[in-house]
């Protein structure tokens, strides 16, 4: 299928439902946990590394995606860099709302009492 990826209903809600469209039910997301215990010392490291730098909207149904970019990270770290390696990072740090193009996606949620300077035409 051709076309934008949907954004999950916890984008809708921080960017306000732009397309008043119907918002699926939101269910809690379980943060991500500790490094799974398989993984190596380098890849725990990693793991805890890219856990710190994850937005909340990441969670527990992404850990194989954490796990995914802990082990490329390591490998890059530890056998040097190779295009390959380099892509699947840049493709999974996408996905984790790690690019600057992805974190755009994410609005900042307002804080109490600012303001929007166009709600009065709302």
């Amino acid at each position: 299928m051709k076309g934008r990826k949907p954004n999950p209903p916890q984008l809708h809600v921080l960017n306000g439902n732009p397309g008043k469209r119907p918002i699926k039910k939101l269910g809690e997301v379980e943060p991500v946990g500790d490094a799974p215990g398989h993984l190596t010392p380098d890849q725990a490291r990693s793991w805890n590394e890219i856990r710190a730098l994850v937005p909340d909207e990441v969670g527990k149904p992404d850990e194989i995606l954490v796990e995914l970019l802990a082990r490329s990270v390591s490998e890059m770290r530890s056998s040097g860099f190779t295009a390959s390696v380099a892509g699947e990072i840049r493709r999974l740090c996408g996905e984790l709302y790690l690019t600057p193009a992805s974190r755009i996606r994410i609005a900042a949620p307002r804080k109490d009492g600012e303001e929007n300077d166009f709600s009065e035409f709302v």
